[in-house]
């Protein structure tokens, strides 16, 4: 958990192992997936990543609308619900 966080917060020194994180979804399943759920332990920089905009990394924002260099397996994650749900 203490990593994750940071991994959320500390872009400038994160943004190899985040990629990692969207390509290696075999070894992330279990922290991605409670980065999701449990959100009493991570409301606070998960929101502020979804909500503070204006903070928010340039990585981040081109993660989000560069789709062309999207990895495959993120592109899954977010169209692919039947997989997703039973990871």
């Amino acid at each position: 958990m203490i990593d994750q966080t940071a991994l959320l917060v500390d872009w400038k020194h994160l943004v190899i192992d985040w990629t990692a994180l969207l390509v290696d979804w075999e070894h992330l399943v279990i922290d991605q997936t409670a980065l999701l759920v449990d959100w009493e332990l991570h409301v606070i920089d998960w929101t502020a990543l979804l909500v503070d905009w204006e903070h928010l990394v340039i990585d981040w924002t081109a993660l989000l609308v560069d789709w062309e260099h999207l990895v495959s397996d993120w592109t899954a994650l977010l169209v692919d619900w039947e997989h997703l749900v039973s990871d």
